[in-house]
């Protein structure tokens, strides 16, 4: 069962943060501006430390009615970060001045997070009508295929040259997170028992 799990997601953000700061690609006090275009009323000058400490001051676009408004108008819409990004107001206060809890903070983290990472697109190269897929999709291993979705459906397909191997998984929801997350576990059960024979 698909559920969401809200500001629980701001473990992963902040595990993914820690993750790219381990491997040197990030670190806690690069201002966002090295990694996204300015923004109205969001200062360049913040840090990653402070989006992850909610010491940013900036504001939280949940507390403006008119996002609530029209995210009930359209529950199935995909919002993309820059349209969230609309909804906020003058910051609270001047970075690193004081702490406020601003799901904000955790939104830009995400879109520095996919922008340093490659992530939104899963290919690592591409050429008649094959991707290569990043490592990530097939923990490691080297993997090719292809991946769809349309109303309703969403389906992954994966083939493992080293393991003369074929994944194919197919889901009945325009979810591709979900189908890649099954992917995913069935290719570590998949090599783990090829692995151990």
């Amino acid at each position: 069962m698909l559920f969401a799990i809200s500001s629980i997601t701001k473990n992963f953000v902040a595990a993914s943060t820690f993750k790219l700061i381990e491997e040197g690609i990030l670190a806690l006090d690069d201002p966002i501006s090295k990694w996204l275009p300015p923004y109205n009323y969001i200062d360049s000058t913040i840090t990653i430390r402070q989006l992850l400490n909610h010491t940013s001051g900036i504001y939280i676009f949940f507390s403006i009615q008119q996002i609530w408004d029209d995210l009930k108008k359209d529950r199935t819409k995909v919002w993309r970060p820059e349209e969230v990004l609309n909804y906020i107001k003058e910051p609270y206060f001047d970075p690193g001045e004081e702490f406020r809890y601003s799901n904000t903070n955790y939104l830009l983290l995400a879109m520095i997070i996919e922008k340093v990472s490659g992530s939104g697109g899963n290919m690592d190269g591409y050429g008649l009508g094959v991707q290569r897929y990043r490592r990530q999709i097939a923990n490691g291993e080297i993997a090719y295929g292809h991946s769809g979705a349309n109303i309703g459906t969403s389906a992954y397909m994966v083939y493992l040259p080293d393991y003369h191997s074929s994944v194919v998984v197919m889901i009945n929801d325009r979810n591709h997170d979900c189908t890649e997350t099954i992917v995913k576990k069935i290719i570590d059960i998949l090599v783990k028992n090829i692995k151990s024979n």
